[in-house]
């Protein structure tokens, strides 16, 4: 074989092998890229499906929210519970600035997907809320915000930041992290501190498992850090339908640290002829260290209405539903 031939040989066979090599790392890159969008688009879309308060809200320039609850149990009368949620961003101030209303603060809640239930068996007093949240969002899955404004049952103002972190431990689980300060001009400082971390399940179903570590300067004497675990698992159905089973523990350090509650439930969804329309219906049973743990048969049904505007964070890369949802 001639040098000319040679070196022809060589050169055509380097140029193969880095084809092969662009080929492979452009099928891992695309690999990775799908696995990363279906765990996390499959998180997100749980998110704005069962309108949990905590995430759906920032991915909206606009968004306003009325949910009316009627829940009944074993132990007590039938209740009635209707939530107000606002969120509008100021483009004329920066379209990082949103001006924020809220019924309760979720953030402080074990369950905010289903916080009426935890409502109504502690009978909580309503504490709306109206501030001011600037935001920065940062590479890297950080979030960072800034607060203030007032809180009206209590009748103090408050300021404080908050940061988001979100990574992809690996090809199936997502982890999230929150953490508040808050300080209150009456009732001091505040900490909520919240992780959690999402598995999807044969693609469309996903498990997440969150604790809460909450602590306010008002209620350590009384209570001390309250703690939950939240252990949940989602089951789309189709893309107006999905089922929800959860199990919540709460914990409180004071008087003596230990179990205070637990609660099984199964909530099913359907949103009805119109996307911003959903009713949900969730039993439950419940057992409470202040009732000697006596089981608490109940049943809580809540009619969502949901406006969005323009997204500010891409939709999941499923459009008519989670992946593996073919049959609609």
């Amino acid at each position: 074989c001639s040098p000319v031939v040679s070196e022809q040989l060589e050169g055509d066979s380097s140029a193969h092998a880095v084809e092969s090599r662009e080929r492979q790392t452009t099928t891992l890159d695309a690999a990775e890229q799908t696995v990363t969008s279906g765990v996390r688009g499959l998180a997100r879309w749980i998110d704005s499906f069962f309108d949990d308060p905590n995430y759906a809200a920032e991915e909206a320039d606009g968004r306003f929210e009325l949910r009316q609850t009627v829940t009944g149990s074993n132990r007590g009368d039938v209740e009635f519970n209707t939530r107000v949620r606002l969120r509008l961003s100021l483009p004329r101030l920066s379209r990082k600035l949103n001006l924020v209303v809220e019924g309760d603060d979720d953030l402080l809640a074990a369950d905010p997907v289903n916080d009426d239930i935890g409502d109504s068996l502690e009978e909580s007093l309503d504490n709306p809320s109206l501030g001011l949240q600037y935001f920065k969002r940062r590479d890297g899955g950080v979030n960072l915000s800034f607060g203030g404004g007032v809180r009206f049952g209590n009748r103090s103002v408050y300021l404080g930041p908050r940061i988001r972190y979100e990574k992809q431990l690996s090809d199936l689980w997502l982890g999230r992290f929150t953490q508040r300060v808050r300080w209150y001009t009456r009732d001091g400082w505040e900490s909520v501190s919240r992780a959690e971390f999402d598995r999807s399940v044969a693609e469309e179903n996903l498990f997440r498992q969150r604790f809460n570590l909450v602590w306010s300067e008002e209620d350590n004497r009384s209570e001390g850090f309250r703690a939950a675990a939240v252990t949940s698992y989602f089951r789309p159905l189709q893309y107006h339908r999905a089922l929800r089973y959860a199990w919540v523990t709460e914990y409180e350090s004071r008087p003596t640290y230990g179990l205070v509650s637990t609660t099984l439930s199964v909530s099913y969804r359907q949103r009805l002829w119109r996307d911003w329309i959903a009713v949900e219906v969730t039993p439950f049973l419940a057992w409470e260290d202040e009732f000697d743990w006596k089981t608490n048969p109940g049943l809580a049904v809540s009619l969502n209405l949901v406006f969005e505007q323009e997204k500010l964070s891409p939709r999941p890369a499923f459009q008519e539903g989670p992946p593996g949802s073919s049959s609609l």
